[in-house]
């Protein structure tokens, strides 16, 4: 059994931040709010590799901090891993939040069991045979 490595970091914002407007980056964008999704469905906060480096990524983010805010709320908060996106964590803090802890955590590797395709490579890992 190979297992994996992975850092989990924890992220939090208490309060909304002020003054914070990220334009869309696109003329014809538009946010659909999904009703009884799927845990696979909403799971990983993120793009889909042809929307990489379009400014999606903080418009969303945004979008969704703007969105936690209009309820009563005293804290939002969420994850990030090793295995994300390399500027996640950066547009994260960017974004307001603030770092509370880290956690070095193991994992079989889901290629092994069939979960994910054994010709799956990550930039941090290189494929299996």
């Amino acid at each position: 059994m190979s297992v994996l490595e992975d850092t989990i970091t924890y992220l939090e914002m208490l309060e909304r931040p002020a003054g914070r407007l990220v334009p869309a980056p696109l003329d014809r964008l538009a946010l659909m709010r999904a009703e009884a999704c799927t845990v696979s469905f909403y799971r990983y906060f993120g793009l889909i590799p042809d929307f990489i480096g379009r400014r999606l990524g903080p418009y969303l983010l945004q979008a969704a901090i703007d969105r936690a805010w209009s309820r009563p709320i005293d804290r939002f908060w969420l994850h990030t891993s090793t295995f994300d996106h390399p500027k996640a964590l950066r547009v994260y803090q960017r974004a307001g939040f603030v770092v509370y802890a880290r956690r070095a955590v193991l994992f079989e590797d889901p290629r092994e069991r069939g979960i994910l395709p054994r010709t799956l490579g990550h930039r941090l890992r290189l494929p299996t045979a």
